[in-house]
């Protein structure tokens, strides 16, 4: 059985029901269901592309080899950052004349303002912080739960939002428990009118809305090898002045002085980096106006088009 122009294939057995299982499985050192994949991929006698959106610094043997086998089948590799063409060259020996670096695609929204925005969630006249993802172990809010107390004994009118439902396989694993101890810790420290969450999962609209009434963005992510963000990326194309700590992909991001990079797990460094940007607003308009311009090939129509052209060179 192969895939081909004129043969329909029906796959008999492939053990993933969603994607969340085969991202899951790839990160688990003992799943055998990886290979799956590999079997999947000697089906195909098109020319491959394949996107690698998560790239282990320090894989298990197994996670490198499968990698590896998945790279030699492809006849490109595309990663969404720069560091990760030297990634994938030096720890998985992947040729970088196969890699190519193609953005993490945004949408294509326009530089405005934060003010009608603000109106239409509630919140006008208030300086808005916020996070926007999947809520789980490793996201560090909790550091900027206990930031927010220095922010408000200066700047009273702040408010941080944290946007987003908890992800579906950290609520399968432990349920609500690491929301309930963010709970916690912002009823320990009274920050209930202060700290606002939003449970839902975000749209497209959704997300142009908060993004949009957002005065600066903060990724306090805890694992310094992570090298994609899609929320940082989204934020960055809305031109919000943003904080990070230093993982892989912000500080790609954020170089050149878009953004402020802090080390992990550091409420003193958030409050600090907040406290910044609030009061100079000539450096958070700065920012603002360095990340949109920076984000403008990571636009739809920009990364379809180099998707496109990839796809032209290969089957040329």
């Amino acid at each position: 059985m192969e895939f081909s122009s004129n043969a329909p294939v029906i796959i008999p057995r492939f053990p993933f029901k969603r994607l969340y299982d085969i991202a899951d499985c790839f990160k688990d050192p003992i799943c055998k269901n990886r290979e799956y994949l590999i079997n999947l991929l000697d089906l195909v006698k098109k020319p491959i592309i394949i996107t690698f959106h998560t790239i282990l610094k320090e894989p298990s043997l197994k996670q490198k080899e499968v990698l590896y086998e998945l790279a030699k089948r492809s006849d490109r590799v595309v990663v969404m950052a720069e560091i990760a063409i030297e990634m994938l060259d030096e720890i998985y020996n992947v040729p970088k004349e196969k890699i190519v670096m193609i953005p993490h695609g945004v949408p294509d929204l326009p530089f405005d303002s934060q003010v009608k925005s603000k109106e239409i969630i509630g919140l006008k006249d208030k300086l808005i912080i916020s996070t926007l993802g999947l809520l789980g172990p490793g996201k560090g809010l909790e550091y900027i739960i206990t930031a927010i107390p220095k922010v408000i004994a200066k700047y009273p009118e702040a408010r941080y939002l944290i946007l987003g439902p908890t992800h579906p396989l950290v609520a399968k694993n432990t349920g609500e428990s690491y929301r309930e101890s963010l709970v916690s810790e912002i009823e320990k420290l009274g920050l209930s009118d202060y700290v606002i969450q939003y449970k839902k999962f975000f749209n497209n609209e959704d997300i142009a809305l908060f993004l949009g009434a957002t005065d600066i963005y903060i990724t306090p992510y805890e694992n310094p090898q992570q090298i994609t963000s899609g929320t940082l990326a989204r934020a960055v194309s809305m031109g919000r002045s943003c904080i990070s700590t230093s993982y892989i992909y912000a500080k790609e991001v954020l170089g050149d002085e878009r953004g402020l990079l802090i080390p992990f797990r550091d409420s003193d460094a958030i409050s600090e980096a907040i406290i910044t940007l609030i009061s100079n607003e000539s450096m958070r308009k700065e920012m603002e106006n360095k990340s949109y311009q920076y984000s403008r090939p990571m636009t739809w129509e920009n990364v379809a088009n180099r998707y496109l052209k990839l796809s032209q060179e290969i089957t040329s």
